[in-house]
């Protein structure tokens, strides 16, 4: 059900399929890096509280008891201002009282613009978990996607969330150093979660946007520029490879596939 007109694009985690969504920015705040395409076709803007207010005046009293999953888009909503974001999630709790969790997209960038008591704050008022893009443990593959951080950057940023009692949902994308480097880029990756301590990574397929036919599945593979595609097509992608005898790194295989989070 449609309480408020979205602008679409529109994108979620899995594991948010019932949550409630309001979009408190539009497209994404770094929207540099080659590899994805989803908000490539918006401008970043961060929607003023007043409007978010509105948008959630307008699901019925009825309803309201029964939203217990709220969550942020666009693309990178914690980049919005400390201030105006506490009020939203203030509303949030006022007008929905079953609510127990809000998640939201971040972004290396935004993570950096909060320290820990920022996000302590925010936790104490239901943001409880951040979907973060690692992509990669492997320093060469992100400078080649244009990711603008190291991976050591990013692993600090999220020991700060997980040090605030956030959870993180962490992705790294599958193929996305092709061929050349699929081995360094795979045994990098499955590093990085135990250099996070607990948070455990979660594998996503990055292909074409026009990934209906195999095809375009197999030239990502074969290391053509990836977009971007839900991340349980994973599945098709590696059922793929081996159909065609690829030699993808066992790192790459070993890596998994996304689990929903609780």
């Amino acid at each position: 059900m449609y309480y408020f007109p979205y602008d679409e694009p529109l994108f979620r985690p899995p594991s948010e399929a019932h949550s409630l969504i309001f979009q408190i920015t539009l497209g994404c705040s770094q929207n540099i890096c080659t590899f994805c395409g989803m908000y490539k076709g918006k401008s970043f803007c961060m929607r003023p509280v007043d409007e978010v207010l509105a948008e959630i005046a307008r699901v019925p009293e009825a309803h309201r008891p029964f939203v217990q999953r709220v969550f942020l888009a666009d693309g990178d909503a914690l980049v919005y201002p400390k201030n105006g974001l506490l009020a939203i999630l203030e509303a949030f709790a006022a007008a929905f009282p079953g609510l127990s969790r809000i998640g939201a997209y971040a972004s290396p960038a935004s993570l950096t613009n909060k320290d820990e008591a920022d996000l302590a704050q925010l936790r104490e008022r239901k943001l409880r978990i951040l979907y973060f893009g690692l992509e990669s443990g492997d320093a060469a593959t992100l400078a080649s996607v244009n990711k603008g951080f190291a991976p050591a950057e990013m692993l600090a940023q999220c020991r700060k969330a997980q040090d605030a009692a956030i959870k993180l949902s962490v992705t790294a994308i599958l193929g996305l150093a092709g061929r050349a480097r699929s081995r360094e880029h795979a045994r990098a990756s499955r590093g990085a979660p135990a250099a996070r301590r607990e948070d455990r990574a979660q594998p996503a397929a990055h292909v074409h946007l026009e990934a209906a036919s195999l095809g375009a599945v197999f030239g990502a593979l074969d290391g053509d520029q990836p977009e971007v595609v839900h991340a349980r097509q994973a599945a098709v992608v590696l059922g793929a490879a081996a159909e065609r005898r690829l030699e993808l790194a066992p790192e790459v295989l070993a890596i998994g596939m996304p689990q929903e989070e609780s």
